[in-house]
């Protein structure tokens, strides 16, 4: 089965600026970061925001959005057990979905 990309809505306000900027993220994200976020979490038994910014290669601010997106469209979640961070706070473990793991990544 092929699993398209979900409609996946960066936060924005009403206002033009921000719409805009929104959207060109929504675009550049699909094919690029969530992409590398998903390919990252396949291949692991899970990770933390702050394992994935060194992995992916972007900070958190960036990071931390696309992972609330990814999540509210089913493709991954936050599962079992937490892991420190690099300063020593647990945090929760991120996974991909059962359903990305059965149909694979979107296209």
């Amino acid at each position: 089965m092929t699993v398209t990309w979900p409609d996946l809505k960066p936060p924005s306000v009403p206002v033009a600026t921000s719409e805009e900027a929104a959207a060109k993220v929504r675009k550049k994200a699909a094919h690029g970061l969530y992409r590398k976020i998903l390919i990252v979490l396949m291949g692991c038994d899970g990770s933390t925001a702050d394992m994935l910014e060194g992995i992916v290669g972007v900070r958190g601010n960036t990071l931390r959005p696309r992972l609330k997106e990814l999540e509210a469209a089913g493709l991954i979640l936050r599962r079992g057990p937490t892991a420190l961070t690099s300063s020593g706070r647990r945090a929760f473990v991120w996974s991909v979905s059962d359903r990305v793991l059965r149909d694979g990544l979107p296209r």
